[in-house]
């Protein structure tokens, strides 16, 4: 009985110590060869301007070793809608592809840090955010650590994004941090004097489309192309004629009464405003990003939430915790729930097999300590719990599961010949330690070349190469040693309950 208890209050400690250590992830981090860069140039930065700080980064890029291709954006298409994922013409994307990992020295991850370094030094950025490819395991998800503001007020909120990003920047393990939007677009405010224009047989809407079609431009004509669709030839003012308000000012309006400049008209006023506008339910939105190399998910959230707690958030506004940590919590629900699903219908199915409701309980007893070496190995290989290791944990459990059917199995049939309890116990150990050592070490050595990533794209299967290895060595001799254990205690129960000799 006491080795019974003892090796469940070591899985509890285990499971307690080990396993807030290592840290969770949706998905390990794997050096894919390719990085993304995002970055941001200072608001109403013109496209030209924003070109040179971008051929500026290229410089930069191509004087590393290794790369193979460089693409970049900036900005969105214009004229198109798009939800979710327009991009202002100050903003840049840039994907860089290197040699693989068995052809350089450096790995992915060293790579994004000197890139971070001599990229932020280029003047007229905002911020510069380098990461691997794939470094979240969706495409929906904008970082790693997305905590996300809400509220009315743009200018509040942009007040609380401030604060909230600076405590970001304390946390161990990001590498650089953003926002969604900043509060430092100047706009122009043109107010129309609708009592002067009607004087002149105007409306406030003529007057703005007027100045509209001076500063974009209207459609002149159309060019014909064969066999393709027409370009539109647009006629627009010059640029050095509309690049400052005193000169707008000066635009001749046409009236009943002759040309009157623009300035008679309206009223500017210069003011600040944010960059881009997001919502969700109704309330504007500010996204406060967090980008890491490899440290696991659950370590930076643990220290933004206690960071969190410094930001006191007025009445009407909150926080909310997207990115990583939303859906590998809601994965993770679902995958335990399936597990424990599993385990229950695996104990019923066991029953009639066994003919028994006690020897399904001394199988699955199994598992447990098998988790126990799934845990250590993760903490000596420095790999997280992942959706991987959770397939490990299955595969893992399948085999110790199928080792504790052989013991059984062959303990019920010496049973049922008339051997004794402990006799037929130590038979079951004798004649079965041998499959059941071929079966884990077997697959243990199959599973080295995995974890050691000997192939590229091995490193997302890595933790459960690891979880599979060392769980199946901890928990193969553990099983040979703790289910005979089990199994005679449940055996001297039984035959106790029945007044039966428990030497029988």
């Amino acid at each position: 009985l006491g080795a019974v208890i003892a090796g469940f209050l070591l899985f509890g400690i285990t499971m307690k110590n080990v396993i807030p250590v290592i840290g969770r992830d949706l998905m390990p981090p794997m050096d894919t060869g390719i990085v993304i860069v995002r970055a941001e140039a200072e608001a109403n930065t013109s496209l030209e301007k924003t070109e040179k700080i971008l051929s500026q980064m290229e410089k930069v890029l191509y004087s590393f070793p290794g790369v193979i291709r460089v693409s970049s954006t900036i900005g969105s298409e214009p004229g198109v809608l798009s939800f979710g994922s327009g991009k202002t013409p100050q903003q840049i994307e840039m994907k860089i592809q290197f040699v693989d990992r068995f052809h350089r020295k450096e790995s992915i991850w060293e790579i994004e840090r000197e890139l971070q370094e001599k990229l932020s030094k280029i003047p007229g950025l905002k911020y510069v955010n380098v990461m691997d490819f794939g470094a979240t395991p969706l495409s929906s998800i904008k970082a790693t650590v997305d905590e996300m503001l809400y509220g009315d007020d743009p200018k509040i909120l942009n007040s609380l994004g401030e604060k909230l990003e600076n405590l970001m920047q304390r946390v161990k393990g990001l590498t650089s941090t953003s926002r969604s939007w900043y509060y430092d677009k100047r706009e122009l405010l043109i107010e129309v004097d609708g009592e002067e224009a009607a004087d002149y047989g105007l409306t406030p809407l003529e007057i703005v489309g007027y100045l509209g079609s001076l500063v974009k431009g209207v459609n002149a004509s159309l060019f014909t192309i064969p066999n393709q669709n027409g370009l539109l030839v647009k006629v627009i003012l010059p640029r050095k004629e509309r690049d400052f308000i005193q000169k707008l000012n000066l635009l001749p309006i046409p009236t009943k009464k002759g040309e009157v400049p623009l300035s008679y008209f309206i009223q500017t006023q210069s003011h600040l405003t944010q960059s881009r506008i997001t919502h969700q339910n109704l309330l504007n939105t500010l996204d406060v990003y967090g980008y890491r190399s490899t440290a696991p998910t659950t370590f930076l959230q643990m220290q933004v939430n206690k960071l969190e707690k410094e930001l006191e958030l007025p009445p009407g506004y909150g926080i909310s915790h997207e990115g990583e940590i939303k859906q590998m919590k809601e994965s993770f629900k679902r995958l335990m729930g399936a597990l424990a699903i599993g385990i229950l219908i695996l104990y019923f199915s066991l029953i009639p097999a066994f003919e028994s409701f006690t020897y399904p309980i001394s199988i699955l007893a199994a598992i447990p300590l098998a988790l126990m070496g799934a845990a250590i190995s993760m903490l000596i290989a420095h790999k997280p719990q992942c959706m991987p290791s959770f397939m490990g944990i299955i595969l893992l459990a399948g085999i110790i599961v199928k080792n504790s059917i052989l013991l059984i199995d062959f303990f019920k049939w010496d049973r049922e010949r008339g051997t004794p309890i402990k006799k037929a116990i130590l038979n079951s150990i004798k004649v079965r330690t041998r499959p059941v050592l071929m079966t884990a070490f077997g697959t243990s050595v199959g599973m080295i070349p995995i974890a050691l990533g000997w192939a590229l794209g091995l490193e997302r299967l890595a933790p459960l190469a690891v979880v599979a290895i060392g769980g199946l060595i901890l928990g193969t001799f553990l099983t040979l040693f703790f289910v005979p254990i089990l199994l005679s205690l449940i055996e001297d129960l039984k035959n106790r309950l029945k007044g039966v000799d428990t030497e029988s």
